[in-house]
């Protein structure tokens, strides 16, 4: 079974921050947030996903997995009319953005934002 075939996508908890700390103490993550000089501890992963995981901001943060390995993070972000309307979208069109994909050039990208609009669109019905 290819990888990208056992995908899975599910709410991030607190068990997860030791693997999320590791993501982003990584080189490349680095240098696009945070700075290679200033790395996330452990404490600031709580501080700042903490209150996305028990459900105190509209901001929903989850895992991407293949299999039982967690391969990437992404987030669910409540966008208003004119959050859309600022970044050209009409008011019943969706933003689809990935952030801190783990797995580069395997091909994981495509499936995972099809996977999410069909998880989400059955949660909708």
């Amino acid at each position: 079974m290819k990888l990208q075939d056992r995908i899975i996508i599910r709410k991030m908890q607190i068990e997860d921050f030791p693997a999320m700390a590791r993501w982003l103490r990584t080189p490349v993550v680095l240098e696009f947030y945070g700075g290679v000089e200033n790395p996330f501890t452990l404490e600031m992963i709580h501080e700042k996903y903490g209150p996305r995981v028990r459900g105190e901001i509209p901001v929903v943060p989850h895992i991407v997995q293949a299999g039982k390995e967690p391969i990437g993070f992404m987030q669910c972000y409540q966008t208003t009319t004119d959050d859309k309307r600022e970044y050209g979208y009409q008011p019943d069109e969706n933003i689809d953005l990935l952030k801190y994909y783990f797995y580069f050039s395997q091909s994981i990208a495509g499936p995972v934002i099809g996977y999410t609009r069909w998880k989400f669109l059955i949660c909708l019905l």
